[in-house]
Order: structure tokens, then C-alpha cells, then sequence
């Protein structure tokens, strides 16, 4: 707009906030806060930031300092650089989860529900950043009208493709939501499914359900048997088995990662390329693995931290893995991969020490997936995603 000519107001009956990232969460608060915003498109979206930056009692040290270095540091307030110190030093965790609970949109779901705002999400299986459990959790508590869509990849990876002016599927979403609920086009984007979703490694199939549950596969339980002629290696049995323990070395870090670096390897599954790690006895997250090449892909993982306050005590652990939508070729197995340190997390590993893993008698160790048979049209012949753990 030419600074001479006089502004023009605003209509109030059509306003609405669109962002990306750091963008797409202060859309929705903002949208919880103020009764003239009608609509939100949050691409790259977040729900609730301690659980992006401290999930399972585990920081997410390279997420946190990739975003402290795309903002930095020079404007600080002298509370939010107390913070940012203290998360660094792991210390004085409990007031960082109380100012994230304040700076999160989930905690304002009640009052978009209230107003029942329309609400567009856009996330990635592999997103290395944010909290994909916690979108999905944000999006279940939506009671408006509401949209969730979840690509291969990982954060921002679709998206800056239209921010470039060119066509991606998050942003020309962007559009019809806000044309159909700011202006009232009738575009049919409230009659074609509330859950859109991409399989790895497929970007071009999208997959339609009414809502997350619909979505969510039947889940089938594979017992941890127990490692046996000296190796640390296990198998995944149909059947409990129990009275067993196992040690491994805690402190060395494995080949296997979530992601080799933050948002760039992700990004490059969108183009067909996802890691390929050689399977030897490596331990960390769950692996799709072509046994003919003794090669294996990530399908997904999440990391866990036991404090030392109860060293030598044995404990039963629940682990939520991230949500993934995944088509396992046949004659593939799925390998279960323990390891005590990745690049991607601060850790309470003290290096030299032994983490013992046991599936003791009548309280067999487990991993639980969702899977399903595909039609004979579709190959693979096996859908593993959604919220495992």
C-alpha cells in the first residue's frame, strides 16, 4: 500500500489468522483470545510447547536451540533468559512447564470450542520439532469445525513450497478453509473427511477418514523374548515370554537416530530419500527392516529419561511413540531398537553405567502397534501407524 494513500478499515465479520511454525501456535492463542477472529489455518502447528521441548522427562536440546538461534537471544526478557538457562543446565524444570502451559494453545481449547472456531492443523510424521501427540490430543478436543492434516516429512517441509509462491497441499488447504469459513464459499472442504493423511513414502496417495479414530488402525501385541547366546538381540514373539532380564552399556550412542539432523533429512522423505541405517546390533526406535539387505528404515521413536532417584529399583515404563503411517513390504520384519543416547535429546545417561531391561513374570514386556491388512489392491500388505506405544 502506497504510505499516501488513507487506510482502509478492516471488515470484522472476516478476520482470520493463518501462520507457519512459531506462527501457526500464536494463531491459535490469539484466536482463543480475541471473539473477532473467525477462522485459523496453522501450518507446521504446535499444541503444546513443554511437551515439544521436555517429552518424557527428556529435553529436546537440538529442537530448542534451533529455535533460540532462528529468533536468538539479544531481547530476551531477563524470565525468559533464566529460563532458557535453566533448561540448558537441566534445573528448575517445573517453572518452565508452568510458563509453557501458559504459552500453549491447548490450553485455551475450551474457549475456541466455546465459539466453536474453525480450525485447520498441519503437521508431518517426522516432525522433529514440535509435538506431534500433543496436535493430534488438540485436534481430538476440537469440538468446531475442524481439519487435520499430516504429510511425510517433517516441519515446514510442504509448506515452504507455497510460502515460494508454488502449489503445496498445507497451504492451497489454507486457502479453501478461510475462503469456505470467512467468506462462505461453498468449496466442499466440510464434506470430504476431518483427517487427511500421507503414507510414507508416498506423498501422492491421501488418505480421507472422518476423524482420528476412524483413522487409527486395530493394534496387535508382539511380546520382547528374551536375547539369547550372548547377543542383545531379542525377537518380537506372538506369544508372552517371561522371566527374563538383559544389560546393555548405557552411554554409547548407536548409528540409529530419529532423524540424522533436525528438519533436513525429514525433508528429504518428501523427495523419496528416507535414511537407510545398517542393522547390526543397534538399539533405538522402531525399524523397518529388509532382512535380504540388512538394511533398515526409521519408522518412528520417542525418547524416555529415568531419573537417578531410584537407582537400582526396578520400574515398568509406558513409551508413546510418535504416530506414523507406514506400509511394511513384504517378507520385511519390524525391528524394536533400544539405545541410551541420540543427537536430538538431552540425556541423564552417566556413561559407564548399565540400564537393565527385564520382562518379568507375569508382567511381560511388550511393544503394541496399530496394524492392518490392506486390500489386495494395495501392496504392501501391512499398515503399521497411529499412536503406538
Amino acid at each position: 500500500m502506497d504510505p499516501g494513500e488513507p487506510r482502509r478499515p478492516g471488515e470484522p465479520g472476516q478476520i482470520a489468522f493463518a501462520g507457519s511454525s512459531y506462527g501457526a501456535g500464536q494463531s491459535l492463542i490469539i484466536a482463543a483470545h480475541d471473539d473477532r477472529v473467525k477462522a485459523v489455518a496453522a501450518q507446521s502447528a504446535w499444541a503444546d510447547l513443554t511437551r515439544s521441548l521436555y517429552e518424557n522427562g527428556t529435553r529436546h536440546l537440538a529442537a530448542f536451540e534451533a529455535l533460540a538461534a532462528l529468533f536468538g537471544e539479544d531481547r530476551l526478557s531477563d524470565e525468559t533468559r533464566q529460563i532458557f538457562e535453566d533448561f540448558r543446565a537441566n534445573k528448575n524444570i517445573k517453572h518452565m512447564i508452568d510458563v509453557g502451559a501458559i504459552r500453549s494453545p491447548i490450553s485455551y481449547v475450551e474457549r475456541l470450542n466455546a465459539r466453536r472456531v474453525p480450525v485447520f492443523l498441519g503437521t508431518y510424521w517426522h516432525e522433529t520439532i514440535f509435538s506431534v501427540p500433543a496436535v493430534v490430543e488438540f485436534f481430538n478436543q476440537l469440538t468446531g469445525p475442524r481439519r487435520l492434516l499430516v504429510q511425510i516429512g517433517d516441519h515446514g517441509g510442504d509448506e515452504i513450497l507455497g510460502f515460494l509462491g508454488g502449489w503445496s497441499r498445507p497451504t492451497a488447504t489454507t486457502f479453501r478453509w478461510l475462503d469456505h469459513h470467512l467468506q462462505g464459499k461453498d468449496n466442499g472442504i466440510d464434506q470430504d473427511g476431518n483427517v487427511h493423511t500421507e503414507y510414507m513414502h508416498n506423498l501422492f496417495d491421501l488418505r480421507k477418514s472422518n476423524g482420528w479414530q476412524s483413522y487409527v488402525q486395530p493394534t496387535r501385541r508382539f511380546c520382547l523374548d528374551q536375547p539369547r547366546g550372548g547377543s542383545t538381540d531379542g525377537a518380537l514373539a506372538s506369544r508372552p515370554a517371561t522371566g527374563w532380564t538383559t544389560t546393555i552399556q548405557a552411554g554409547v550412542d548407536t548409528p540409529a537416530h530419529v532423524a540424522e539432523q533436525l528438519v533436513q533429512t525429514c525433508v528429504l522423505e518428501r523427495l523419496g530419500a528416507p535414511a537407510i541405517y545398517d542393522t547390526a546390533t543397534i538399539v533405538a526406535h522402531l525399524f523397518d527392516v529388509d532382512p535380504g539387505r540388512a538394511k533398515g528404515k526409521i519408522i518412528t521413536g520417542a525418547p524416555y529419561t529415568l531419573l537417578n532417584d531410584r537407582e537400582g529399583e526396578a520400574r515398568a515404563i509406558d513409551i508413546q511413540l510418535q504416530p506414523a503411517d507406514y506400509r511394511i513390504a513384504a517378507g520385511h520384519q519390524l525391528a524394536l531398537v533400544i539405545d541410551t543416547r541420540d543427537r536430538l535429546f538431552g540425556d541423564a545417561t552417566v556413561d559407564g553405567s548399565q540400564v537393565e531391561f527385564a520382562s518379568p513374570n507375569g508382567a511381560a514386556s511388550y511393544l503394541e502397534l496399530p496394524l492392518a491388512d490392506l486390500p489386495d489392491a494395495e501392496q504392501p500388505p501391512y499398515s503399521a501407524g497411529n499412536s503406538p506405544e
